[in-house]
């Protein structure tokens, strides 16, 4: 098996991070459903507030409120 070395910096880490924080969000946004039934799992709201309180923090305000927009559409 080969190694590979990656050099990233500060902001790439963040960026991946805060990327992986949205995918999560956008996983966990939605209701879901019980073994293929009409029975319908809310979302979990408090993980939803903490991963976008994270995802405030490695975003700039301005690609916040640009994640933000995405949302509501």
């Amino acid at each position: 098996m080969n190694k590979i070395n990656v050099s990233l910096d500060m902001d790439q880490v963040s960026e991946l991070v805060r990327q992986s924080l949205i995918e999560d969000y956008e996983l966990n946004k939605d209701p879901d459903f019980v073994d293929c039934s009409d029975w319908e799992i809310d979302p979990d709201f408090q993980l939803l507030k903490a991963l976008e309180l994270v995802i405030d923090y490695y975003s700039t305000p301005e690609q916040f409120a640009e994640w933000k927009n995405t949302l509501t559409k």
